[in-house]
C-alpha cells in the first residue's frame, strides 16, 4: 500500500518505552504520529478528544490498548504483543530472579507451562478484565514474595509503589509496522466511507421529498431543509424536539417497533395532506433506525401532469373516453356497460367490428377508465407495416441487428408500453411468425430484443381488434387458435351503424356544432334518407359524408337538393355508359342472368327512391336484410322476398 502521508495517527500509551520504540520504528516511513503516555483511567477520555480533533486512528498497547478498544470499538488498532514479546521480557527477568509474575489480559491467552519449561523459570499469571483487578493481582502476587512483574504501565506503578520492579513488554518491530498497515487501511476506509456519506448527504439535500433518518435510540441522524418545509417548522432547529413531535406521524415510531415498512401512507400534518413512505435501516441484519421519506399530494399531482404531459408529448397517451362513444342505441348501451366492467381488469381484450366502426375508440375508452389511466397507451396498425418492419417496431432491437438499425438499438411498442396497454389494430393480418413471437410474450410477460441476448420483463395490458372474425380464421388454421385464446379472454363486439342507424344524429352533432348548425337542421326527408342507407363504411364514411355537404353548403343552413345529390354521388357513384346495369343480359346460367336482371331492377328502384333503401326494400316488396346482402354481394339468385 502507498505511504500513508497526509493520515493523522495518534498513539496512546501508558509507557514511555512503548512511544519510543514506536518512533524507533516508524521513524523512516512517511507517517506523523502524536504521541500521548496515559494513566489508565484517563485513557478512553484522552483517546475520544483526538478522534474529536480530527485524528483518524487511534494507536494502543497492552491493558491501556484493550480498555481503549473496548471503550470505543472503532478507530482504533491495537499493536498487538506477541509470545516473542513475553519471552524476551522474561529472559531479561530471569537475569534478576528466579520466580516472576506476568499480567495477562482476559483476551489473551498465554502457555506460560511451555515457557516455564523452555526457560527454566517459575512464572506466576495475574490475569485481569478490569484496572482493579489487575492491583488486586500485583499486590497479590507480592504478598507471596515475588518482586518482579512483567506488564505494562499500570503493573509497573503498583509493584514498584510496594519496592519491587515492573518490566514492560515492548512490542517487536514487525508489530508495529502492522499496525501501522491496519492503520492507513482503516483511515482509507474511513475517508471513502466519508466521502460516500457526504455525497449521500448531498443528494438526499437536494431531494423533493422530506426525509427524517433516525438511530434506534430515536435520534435524528439527518433530515433536510425539505422535511422541515413540508412539516412547516423553522428551517433550523429551534427546539431537540421539533421534528420528534412527528415521528408517530411519519411512523417513525412503528417501524422501529415492529421492523416493518409503512409505504404509500397518506397522512394530515398541520391540515396539509403527505405521502408517507417509511423504511427500516438494517445493516447485517440488525436493525439501525428508520428513514422517513414524504412529500405533499400537490407536489405528486405536478409530477403526475408532468409524466401524463411527456407521454402525451410522445404521443403515448389515448385521446378519447367513454363519452366520446356517442349513441343511444340498446347495442351502444350494452357495449358502454361492457367497457366500464372490462377496463377494471388487466385482461386482454379483443375487439371485433367493421371497418369505420370505431374499435379503436372503445381501446381508447377502456384504457382511460382502467388502472393504467396514467400510463402509456401505445397504438398501432399492424396491417399498415411489413412483416420485418412491424417485428423490430414491437419488439425493438439491439445496435447492429440489421442492416439500418440504429446506433444504441431502439425499444420496442412492448417497452414503451410497459406498466400501460398496448393496442394492436387490425392484429389478424400478423404473420404466423409474429403470432409466435406474440404468443410467447403474452405467456412469459417477457421479451428479447432482435439481435439481443437479454430477457426484458414486461408488464402490459393487451387490447386487439380486427374486422376479420378471428374465431372463424382460428378454425380455419390462418390464425393460431391459443393466441386467439390469449387475446380474447374479454370480447367486445361494436355494432355497425346500420344496426344503430338511430343514433346517426348524435354521430354528426359535434361536427354540425363546428359548422354553426344543430341535428335540428337537418328535414325528415334528410333523415330518412340517412337511415336508409346501409353506410358499408360506418361513421368513417358518414362523417365524410357531411363533412363534404357542409363544406358545400357554406352559409346555409340546409340544402335538400344538395344534399340529395351528393348522397347519390357518395352512395352508390354513376356507373356511366357501357357499366353493367346498361348491359345487355350476358350469357351464362339461368342464376348468373336472373342475378344480372335484380341488379338493374334493384338499381333503378334505388335511384327512384333517392337511395333511401328502406323505401326500396318496402316497395320492392324484400327486407332490408335482403337487399345489403344483395349490395354486399352475398345474395343468390333465388333469394325470396
Amino acid at each position: 500500500m502507498a505511504g500513508g502521508a497526509g493520515y493523522k495517527f495518534a498513539l496512546v500509551v501508558h509507557s514511555a518505552e512503548v512511544v519510543r520504540k514506536v518512533l524507533e520504528c516508524t521513524k523512516f516511513l512517511n507517517e506523523t504520529i502524536t504521541t500521548q503516555v496515559v494513566s489508565f483511567d484517563e485513557s478512553e477520555q484522552v483517546a475520544r478528544g483526538l478522534l474529536d480533533k480530527g485524528y483518524e486512528v487511534i494507536l494502543c498497547h497492552g491493558g491501556t490498548g484493550e480498555s481503549i478498544l473496548r471503550a470505543i470499538g472503532h478507530s482504533v488498532v491495537l499493536i498487538q504483543k506477541t509470545d516473542v514479546d513475553v519471552i524476551r521480557s522474561l529472559i531479561t527477568a530471569r537475569e534478576l530472579a528466579n520466580e516472576v509474575a506476568i499480567t495477562v489480559h482476559a483476551n489473551e491467552f498465554r502457555d506460560l507451562e511451555c515457557m516455564q519449561d523452555l526457560l527454566g523459570m517459575k512464572i506466576h499469571e495475574i490475569r485481569y478484565a478490569t484496572k482493579e483487578e489487575l492491583i488486586g493481582g500485583v499486590e497479590a502476587a507480592h504478598r507471596q514474595g515475588i518482586r518482579i512483574v512483567i506488564g505494562g504501565g499500570v503493573s509497573r506503578t503498583t509493584i514498584e509503589a510496594r519496592g519491587g520492579l515492573g518490566l514492560i513488554i515492548e512490542p517487536n518491530t514487525h508489530s508495529i509496522l502492522q499496525a501501522i498497515e491496519q492503520a492507513r487501511v482503516l483511515a482509507l476506509a474511513k475517508r471513502e466511507e466519508a466521502k460516500n456519506r457526504e455525497q449521500l448527504i448531498a443528494i438526499l439535500k437536494l431531494l423533493g421529498e422530506g426525509v427524517v433518518f433516525i438511530d434506534t435510540d430515536k435520534r435524528i441522524v439527518f433530515s433536510n431543509a425539505k422535511a422541515r418545509q413540508y412539516l412547516k417548522l423553522p428551517r433550523k432547529a429551534q427546539r431537540p424536539d421539533d421534528l420528534a413531535q412527528h415521528f408517530e406521524a411519519l411512523f417513525l415510531n412503528a417501524v422501529l417497533a415492529d421492523g416493518r415498512p409503512r409505504l404509500n401512507a397518506i397522512v394530515t400534518v398541520n391540515r396539509d395532506q403527505l405521502v408517507v413512505n417509511t423504511l427500516p435501516v438494517s445493516i447485517n441484519a440488525q436493525l439501525r433506525g428508520a428513514v422517513a421519506m414524504f412529500r405533499d399530494t400537490a407536489s405528486i399531482h405536478d409530477i403526475s401532469n408532468l409524466i401524463h404531459e411527456e407521454l402525451r408529448r410522445r404521443g403515448l397517451t389515448p385521446s378519447h373516453t367513454l363519452q366520446d362513444i356517442k349513441g343511444n342505441s340498446p347495442a351502444m348501451t350494452r357495449l358502454s356497460a361492457k367497457i366500464e366492467r372490462f377496463a377494471q381488469t388487466c385482461s386482454a381484450i379483443c375487439i371485433h367490428g367493421e371497418t369505420g366502426s370505431g374499435k379503436e375508440l372503445v381501446a381508447h375508452a377502456v384504457h382511460n377508465l382502467s388502472a393504467r389511466k396514467d400510463k402509456a397507451f401505445v397504438a398501432i396498425n399492424c396491417s399498415a407495416l411489413s412483416e420485418t418492419l412491424l417485428e423490430s417496431e414491437l419488439f425493438g432491437y439491439e445496435e447492429g441487428a440489421f442492416t439500418g438499425a440504429k446506433r444504441g438499438g431502439k425499444a420496442g411498442l412492448f417497452e414503451l408500453a410497459n406498466h400501460g396497454t398496448i393496442f394492436l389494430d387490425e392484429i389478424g393480418d400478423i404473420s404466423h411468425n409474429l403470432q409466435l413471437r406474440l404468443l410467447r410474450v403474452l405467456e412469459a410477460k417477457e421479451l428479447m430484443r432482435l439481435g439481443g441476448d437479454k430477457i426484458i420483463p414486461v408488464d402490459v395490458r393487451v387490447i386487439s381488434a380486427s374486422h376479420r372474425d378471428l374465431m372463424a380464421l382460428a378454425q380455419a388454421g390462418a390464425f393460431r387458435m391459443d393466441l386467439f385464446f390469449r387475446l380474447a379472454v374479454l370480447r367486445l363486439h361494436v355494432p355497425p351503424l346500420r344496426q344503430r342507424l338511430e343514433d346517426i344524429p348524435l354521430l354528426i352533432e359535434g361536427l354540425l356544432r363546428r359548422n354553426g348548425l344543430e341535428a335540428a337542421d337537418l328535414t325528415p326527408a334528410m333523415l330518412e334518407t340517412l337511415r336508409g342507407y346501409a353506410w358499408p363504411g360506418n361513421i368513417r364514411e358518414l362523417l365524410s359524408f357531411f363533412e363534404s355537404y357542409l363544406v358545400l353548403l357554406g352559409e346555409r343552413h340546409v340544402d335538400e337538393e344538395l344534399f340529395a345529390e351528393l348522397f347519390r354521388e357518395r352512395a352508390m357513384p354513376d356507373p356511366g355508359p357501357g357499366a353493367a346495369g346498361d348491359a345487355p343480359p350476358p350469357d351464362g346460367t339461368m342464376k348468373e342472368q336472373l342475378r344480372h336482371c335484380q341488379a338493374r331492377i334493384i338499381d333503378a328502384a334505388l335511384r327512384q327512391n333517392g337511395m333511401n333503401r328502406q323505401l326500396t326494400a318496402r316497395r320492392l316488396g324484400i327486407s332490408y336484410n335482403t337487399l345489403w346482402r344483395f349490395l354486399s354481394g352475398k345474395a343468390v339468385a333465388d333469394t325470396p322476398g
